[in-house]
């Protein structure tokens, strides 16, 4: 029975939330986790979302690093994990550009408000596409 005066706190959990949690092993976080090398990079760079009436609204984006199996980019907007991306990257300097479809794996806030947004490429480069872009 309540009490008088006593306040019942609710509070709401997401459903997955009471399922047990696995025990993380740290030892895999301490290393490199990533399939492929990446390398730096400071292209511009815009990012679509499929769609199928082909009226996609282009986001402006910068590229940070790539590697045969996945880009990461800097963009204004939040972009949930499994979402697929055309992400259209452009090397200025050498006038190269390359569109790539891929997954988001991941999306950070940034302090200053952007979204550092790590993808996998659903079809990989080769190292020779890679080096013609890089």
């Amino acid at each position: 029975m309540i009490a008088r005066g006593e306040q019942w706190r609710f509070v709401v959990r997401p459903a997955d939330a009471a399922a047990p949690r696995p025990p993380v092993d740290l030892s895999t976080r301490q290393g490199e986790r990533r399939a492929s090398v990446r390398f730096p990079c400071r292209w511009d760079a815009t990012c679509r979302q499929p769609s199928a009436a082909g009226n996609e609204a282009c986001v402006r984006a910068r590229a940070r690093d790539i590697s045969t199996g996945g880009v990461s980019v800097i963009v204004p907007q939040w972009f949930g994990r499994g979402t697929l991306l055309w992400i259209d990257l452009h090397d200025g300097p050498r006038e190269r550009s390359r569109s790539v479809l891929a997954r988001v794996m991941h999306a950070t806030l940034q302090p200053d408000g952007t979204w550092f947004v790590g993808c996998s490429l659903l079809d990989h480069l080769s190292p020779d596409e890679l080096q013609d872009l890089w």
